[in-house]
């Protein structure tokens, strides 16, 4: 059996109250029946008959019955204090030789070879309505049309005045300057006098440019901007206007970091030269079998999770490097194995040219050279 048909066999013993919320869900009780009217089902005896409503119902609800790990990567997690409503065997593939095979090839001093299949495993499964997604909708920011339109009008009467203050310092600036008359008069001769000893003025300390701010710290002010704008209440009108200020600002910072970061020269990697290094420390850590205990290991899956977050160029890599694979990575391993590639590949380019050894140094073209 499929893992579909194992989940749709257990799917069947859930009680019909259960199996009804599930597929009503994302289903409405018209195409269920609609469904039940156009199929056919064979049970136990291999008898074919008409499918009923309860019979559909099983089938979608067996389609929104899936593992933790399925709904992690939709981008979903399970509520809090949320169990699971079945479980059993499905089937999970591996290229993991068996133990046997690891305890001949140890003794014949050979590695074992990859084993790829599948084996049951025992899972765990929820269905739709316990999860969410994992990154929640915003609160909305205003309850009624009456605010908006209030907010509006608000902010209307704030540029209009800004538009007159701008236009009367423009009126003030285009006034004709006053004329300046020079009186010249005659000094008497000068008598040279030798200049007093002075110190040298003291050199002013070096100072390096500050790098460029982070894009996803001036997201953060960004918000936190919003936020004290939001917080500030409408009766303190001065109060607004400092905070709106202040976010705006944020975000015209925010927007010429991003633009800088478009304009900066994009990082390019050697997917020929990152496959067989990415593939040579992935088969280390598949043969290192107490991998999550090693501190290297777990580090390197720290660091991709993150930068696959916060960092723009490393994540236009990955995706270079999928294409190029025309496979995901989908594990801690190849997570793992994909940091430590690249980082060899960074030391190996940046290293310096190194001097040649005795064994590399060709004795009779310098003989020949002293000889000449």
């Amino acid at each position: 059996m499929t893992n579909k048909q194992i989940i749709r066999a257990a799917a069947e013993r859930l009680d019909p109250a259960t199996l009804h919320q599930i597929a009503t869900a994302h289903h409405t009780p018209e195409e269920i029946a609609a469904v039940a009217a156009s199929c056919k089902i064979v049970d136990k005896d291999g008898n074919e008959k008409p499918a009923t409503a309860a019979d559909i119902e099983i089938m979608f609800a067996a389609d929104e019955l899936h593992t933790f790990d399925f709904w992690k990567k939709e981008g979903k997690s399970v509520k809090k204090g949320e169990k699971a409503l079945l479980e059993c065997y499905l089937w999970k593939y591996t290229t993991k030789p068996s133990k046997e095979q690891r305890e001949k090839a140890a003794a014949e001093g050979k590695e074992a070879a990859p084993d790829p299949h599948y084996y049951p495993t025992k899972s765990h499964l929820f269905s739709c309505l316990q999860v969410e997604s994992s990154k929640p909708a915003p609160q909305a920011r205003f309850k009624s049309t009456a605010e908006i339109i209030a907010y509006n009008k608000r902010l209307a009467a704030e540029r209009k005045a800004a538009k007159e203050a701008a236009e009367k310092a423009a009126a003030e600036a285009a006034r004709p300057a006053p004329i300046i008359v020079e009186e010249h008069h005659e000094l008497p001769e000068l008598v040279h006098v030798e200049p007093l000893p002075t110190k040298p003025a003291p050199k002013k300390p070096r100072t390096t440019k500050k790098p460029a701010a982070d894009v996803a710290e001036l997201k953060k002010a960004e918000r936190k901007a919003m936020h004290e704008f939001m917080a500030v209440p409408e009766t303190d009108r001065a109060g607004q206007a400092a905070t709106l200020e202040a976010w705006r600002k944020a975000t015209a910072t925010r927007k010429a970091a991003e633009k800088a970061a478009d304009e900066a020269p994009a990082v390019t990697v050697s997917m020929e030269e990152l496959e067989p290094v990415f593939e040579k420390w992935y088969s280390n850590f598949y043969r290192t079998h107490d991998d999550n205990d090693s501190k290297e290991y777990r580090e390197a899956v720290k660091t991709f999770d993150q930068k696959s977050k916060n960092d723009p160029e490393f994540s236009a890599i990955v995706q270079q490097f999928t294409n190029y694979r025309c496979d995901f990575i989908s594990s801690d391993r190849e997570a793992a194995a994909f940091v430590m590639a690249l980082d060899e590949l960074n030391h190996k380019h940046n290293a310096p040219e190194m001097v040649p050894s005795v064994q590399q140094l060709d004795f009779a073209s310098i003989a020949a050279g002293v000889l000449a």
